[in-house]
């Protein structure tokens, strides 16, 4: 039985990079379509002090796993790796690495794989059109950002979908507060 979350109003306070998260919704380890993953061990589920945003953002990515359960039934569910922590500000802990994931904005999504596994995936493992599927939702849904590696063959809009280093593995998505 999925875990219930409890909805509250959200806000998200500063910048994605020097913020804070008021009031956030705690996204359950799984439900329809995803599961979480703690970036330190690449595991599930996710750290419990690392999944939570603002009310929009939760409820994006719970309509991001019903989507792609729906569309894509024969895939394994989507990974949702970090959002922030639970008043915001920067990580502390064995994986840091973030200068966003502040104000409850942020959450960063494997890509999907071309052998269905539910590991993480790199340029030379990851399926190309599955992954540009899920980019294209996410900007369909209002994404104001999408980061992706330098090395993938994605594409989207420009100044939403972005390429950036170190996001090969991964991709950083941004949803207005």
């Amino acid at each position: 039985k999925p875990e219930p979350v409890e909805w509250r109003d959200s806000r998200a306070i500063g910048t994605p990079n020097a913020g804070s998260l008021v009031n956030g919704v705690r996204l359950p380890a799984s439900g329809v379509g995803y599961y979480t993953y703690n970036p330190a061990t690449q595991e599930p589920p996710g750290g419990a002090d690392r999944t939570w945003g603002t009310a929009r953002l939760v409820h994006e990515l719970i309509d991001l796993g019903r989507w792609w359960a729906k569309t894509h039934p024969k895939r394994p569910p989507l990974g949702i790796g970090d959002l922030s922590r639970q008043t915001g500000g920067p990580f502390t802990g064995p994986v840091v690495g973030h200068q966003s994931h502040q104000n409850g904005l942020d959450v960063d999504i494997r890509l999907v794989r071309r052998d269905g596994a539910r590991a993480a995936a790199d340029p030379s493992s990851y399926d190309r059109a599955m992954t540009q599927a899920v980019v294209d939702r996410l900007v369909s849904r209002g994404a104001s950002l999408v980061l992706i590696g330098p090395s993938l063959d994605l594409h989207g809009p420009s100044g939403t979908v972005m390429r950036w280093p170190a996001h090969d593995d991964h991709l950083h998505v941004r949803f207005p507060g």
